[in-house]
């Protein structure tokens, strides 16, 4: 600033100008910069605090994202385990059909045991091949057999395809 001073007393003096009125010049110009400087750290102070109120902004946005993805996840969760549940339940209650049709299929082939076998062929003949295949080894070895002899070779052939199939 010192250096300003002279640099204007110089100038001023190298141009015919008084010496007062060359430091009423420098007083206007030293005071015309303090108020730029001033107005910038004011202004960069704006700015800043700006700045700031954007970031805040941010955060507390990113903030509540943040917790709803968290509500979110927290939620589907809760509903992977309620289909857990529900899948497991699902799985006990096809267990407990196919049991339970296995033991009906059971009982069936008991009361065709206890039927005249050529009576069964004949009730056979009206049932679909895979129902057969299905009762057929449920029966007693000796039945079974006799009921496949009094059905037409063409379709005791086929039952017995079914059957080694089915076995393997």
């Amino acid at each position: 600033m010192v250096s300003f001073l002279v640099y204007i007393l110089v100038f001023s003096a190298a141009l015919g100008i008084k010496p007062d009125q060359s430091l009423k010049y420098a007083k206007f110009k030293i005071e015309h910069v303090k108020a730029d400087s001033t107005a910038m750290v004011e202004q960069d102070t704006v700015i800043t605090e700006d700045l700031m109120s954007e970031i805040d902004k941010a955060r507390r946005s990113i903030a509540d994202e943040k917790a709803d993805l968290q509500s979110q996840k927290e939620r589907l969760i809760k509903e992977k385990e309620k289909l857990e549940a529900l899948r497991e339940e699902i799985q006990q209650l096809l267990a407990d059909k196919r049991k339970a049709e296995e033991e009906r299929m059971y009982n069936l082939a008991k009361i065709y045991d206890g039927m005249d076998q050529e009576s069964v062929a004949k009730v056979f003949s009206q049932m679909e091949d895979s129902l057969v295949v299905v009762i057929l080894p449920k029966m007693k070895p000796a039945n079974a057999s006799q009921v496949l002899e009094f059905l037409p070779p063409d379709r005791s052939a086929r039952i017995s395809k079914m059957l080694l199939v089915k076995g393997a």
